[in-house]
């Protein structure tokens, strides 16, 4: 079970060109790999993932999520009952019927001795969380190199101000918005480039993952799955869309990705609930309209 992405690192080739379904590249590398490796297969992923990986001939079960836990991975009952795994909870099992399985590392279950081992990523500080988890469970002696470095984030963060004495100088002097930014640059020389930096790995995700789309929509695959030959240019990106800063730039960087292809179109979606009197418009939907209309000089679609 993989409900992930493959966005880079070993795993993918260039050569692969992103016409491979990253499920199975990772099951084919799996297979190759004897038990022992499982574990530091995981270790290449470079992208959120929650997985769950048997061999029932060796009656060995691995599961587990990426360091940041972004995909959700349950885990539940017990040795006599049965263990399960699931993403997602019913509400009739009852309110402690399942945990979510910690961000820690890979999890390997014998299914003979059903004892749980976790290969816990390095950096971590597992001897101060295995009590808080919910699931009993050993920590193996090695651990494992960690897809995302965490002590180089926190080093790639500006460094602190003392904001309070910033803040109140920018109010006492009323300073604009503008001010306030022109300032912040000028203290801090190394800010602009942390900026710059952050923009050019955000551009890159939003890139790789419009580069990955898939060559037809909905309706177009259907008619080539019955042999017809045809070239599709309906819309097979779209951004949820509230008009608020962090979708407006989503919104920006993937037109941008996409200036080979100008006549394809991407689908803002924006969801409002009706109010009172049947208006829908609600907030988000003005603020949604506003972006839209100021996105216009830099996005022709």
């Amino acid at each position: 079970m993989w409900n992930g992405d493959v966005f880079g690192g070993d795993l993918i080739k260039d050569e692969d060109g992103g016409t491979q379904s990253d499920t199975e590249i990772l099951f084919r590398v799996l297979e190759s790999s004897p038990s022992s490796s499982v574990p530091s297969v995981l270790c290449k992923v470079r992208g959120p993932f929650a997985f769950a990986y048997l061999r029932p001939g060796e009656g060995r079960l691995w599961f587990g999520r990426d360091v940041l836990g972004r995909h959700c991975l349950l885990a539940g009952g017990g040795d006599k009952e049965g263990f399960f795994l699931s993403s997602v909870a019913a509400p009739e099992w009852g309110e402690n019927s399942c945990v979510e399985v910690p961000a820690m590392g890979v999890f390997e279950k014998d299914l003979a001795t059903f004892k749980l081992v976790l290969h816990p990523w390095e950096g971590l500080d597992t001897d101060a969380n295995i009590e808080d988890q919910g699931i009993p469970f050993s920590v193996a002696q090695d651990s494992l190199e960690c897809p995302i470095a965490l002590p180089a984030i926190e080093e790639a963060l500006p460094p602190d101000k003392d904001r309070d004495e910033w803040i109140g100088t920018a109010l006492r002097e009323k300073w604009s918005i503008h001010d306030m930014v022109d300032r912040f640059w000028e203290e801090d020389a190394q800010s602009e480039n942390h900026a710059r930096s952050f923009l050019f790995s955000l551009q890159e995700a939003v890139s790789k993952r419009v580069r990955t789309r898939p060559d037809y929509c909905k309706d177009c695959v259907k008619k080539v799955l019955l042999g017809e030959d045809l070239k599709c240019g309906h819309c097979k990106v779209a951004v949820l869309f509230s008009g608020g800063l962090d979708s407006t730039v989503l919104a920006a960087l993937a037109d941008r990705a996409m200036e080979d292809c100008p006549e394809e179109q991407i689908d803002l979606i924006n969801v409002a609930f009706q109010m009172e009197g049947g208006s829908f418009e609600v907030p988000d939907r003005i603020t949604a309209r506003q972006a839209r209309k100021k996105e216009n000089p830099f996005c022709d679609r």
